[in-house]
């Protein structure tokens, strides 16, 4: 693909599927954060012009309303304007890559609307961020792309909304902490344990709903895969390694065994729930372990906690009646939704895209992300050591923790980019790997949500009961 030519005064941010449900919230962030930092140019891209020019009236008029209100002058403010770039349409989207510094993409499924504006952003050395949490497509844009983007410069990043940020940057703040406690210490395993409040919109479900799977190529392996390989975020180098296959099925095995309920001494025996959305962050995770070295044995697994830690903590084993409600309503939802023709029906007559929750009931929600990450136990004295992490966000997950993750990881890339950690070979890669610290630092300083970040490392027994810090 021909480069074109850059322009002497790029874009800072470019939202491409700027009319969708979750791209309104970015919108509303990064006004509401550029009160406190210089002003950002940001155009709305989509297809529709009429949609496009109602929705940057619409947030003129709030962004002269937050500036007379904080009486900002130099900071406090977005300047609008729009672009008309169909998903199919290779050359617009060059040309909108050409022209910004980051393209922040809304607009799914990303498997239909997603992989021309990948290809444009790599190919015009564009840095990229979307919402998607389809790990399959973002393993084929890496296979396909890298090459491209490793000549261009650009930056790739997937997943950077509620999966899988929080789970991605609580791991790898909890391996740090860790290694910076034990140095010499093997990193054996970590567990992250949710508890959430909030519903998903209706492209979300519709995302889901339209997911191809392809189950026959999951099922023909000598491990069958949870929607697909648990290493297929990695370098494709990786797929030469000698340990390549015994760790896909090590990984495989373990993502089936997080599917069962289970009992965790950190809660006295309180029991959790497989997170519904464990098979994608999962990947994300090991993708981050694979990259970062968090070790040759390191496995993740992802847990939810219906009612809470402190509750979990106090019913024990009765903690189990709810998992197990959970795990049946979950299971019966998902057969549904997967279900050939009923499942889109069902989305689109309850819950159409476009649709989602209140302003209120998005501030109702809130999303708790509990880390924790230890070493092997020593083989005389059974002592071992833990890191543990939580990351409190304010809001609905699917929609206000989304819209921040995202929109403080484009932020990261154009206002930071001097303080990232070191690009990957061909520009792809996680959250944790590309951002890091600078992230979490976003996150945790927000001048709209601050994120609420504590961490504690301990050496125990490996026996012995351990509550929560």
């Amino acid at each position: 693909m021909t480069r074109v030519p850059e322009s002497s005064s790029k874009v800072d941010i470019t939202l491409f599927g700027a009319t969708s449900f979750v791209a309104r919230h970015v919108l509303t962030y990064l006004m509401q954060t550029s009160l406190t930092i210089a002003p950002l140019q940001i155009t709305l891209a989509g297809r529709n012009q009429n949609k496009l020019d109602a929705l940057c009236e619409e947030f003129t008029t709030k962004m002269m309303h937050l500036s007379v209100i904080h009486e900002s002058t130099s900071c406090g403010h977005c300047v609008f304007d729009t672009l008309v770039a169909d998903a199919q349409d290779k050359t617009a989207l060059q040309q909108m890559a050409a022209r910004t510094k980051v393209v922040i993409a809304c607009a799914g499924p990303f498997e239909q609307y997603g992989s021309h504006v990948v290809a444009a952003c790599a190919a015009q050395g564009t840095d990229y961020v979307d919402i998607t949490g389809e790990v399959s497509w973002a393993g084929r844009m890496r296979l396909l792309h890298g090459p491209t983007a490793q000549k261009s410069g650009a930056r790739i990043l997937s997943l950077c909304g509620f999966d899988s940020v929080p789970s991605d940057l609580a791991v790898f703040l909890a391996v740090e902490k860790l290694r910076l406690a034990a140095p010499s210490a093997h990193i054996q395993e970590a567990y992250t344990w949710h508890h959430v409040l909030g519903t998903a919109n209706g492209g979300t479900l519709m995302t889901a709903a339209q997911m191809p799977l392809d189950w026959k190529y999951c099922w023909s392996q000598p491990v069958p895969f949870l929607l697909d390989d648990p290493l297929v975020l990695t370098h494709p180098k990786i797929r030469s390694d000698p340990s390549y296959q015994s760790t896909k099925n090590r990984l495989a095995k373990a993502e089936w065994k997080n599917q069962l309920p289970m009992f965790h001494t950190i809660f006295r025996l309180g029991a959790s729930a497989p997170f519904f959305m464990a098979p994608i962050n999962s990947k994300v995770v090991h993708a981050s372990a694979v990259a970062m070295n968090y070790g040759s044995e390191f496995v993740y697994k992802e847990r939810f906690l219906p009612t809470g830690y402190k509750m979990t903590t106090a019913l024990r084993m009765l903690a189990i009646i709810p998992v197990i409600m959970i795990q049946i309503g979950t299971l019966l939802a998902m057969l549904v939704l997967w279900m050939p023709y009923l499942g889109t029906y069902l989305v689109q007559r309850l819950a159409p895209p476009g649709t989602g929750m209140t302003e209120e009931q998005c501030r109702m929600g809130f999303a708790k992300v509990y880390a924790e990450v230890s070493t092997a136990a020593d083989p005389v004295t059974n002592v071992q050591d833990r890191a543990n992490v939580m990351l409190e966000f304010q809001g609905d997950p699917g929609n206000w923790v989304t819209a921040q993750c995202v929109a403080e990881s484009a932020l990261a890339l154009l206002l930071d980019k001097e303080k990232l950690p070191p690009k990957s070979e061909d520009g792809f890669g996680t959250p944790a790997q590309l951002l890091g610290h600078v992230l979490l630092y976003r996150l945790q300083h927000s001048s709209v949500r601050p994120v609420q970040i504590s961490n504690h490392v301990r050496r125990i027994n490996h026996s012995e009961w351990r509550m929560w810090p």
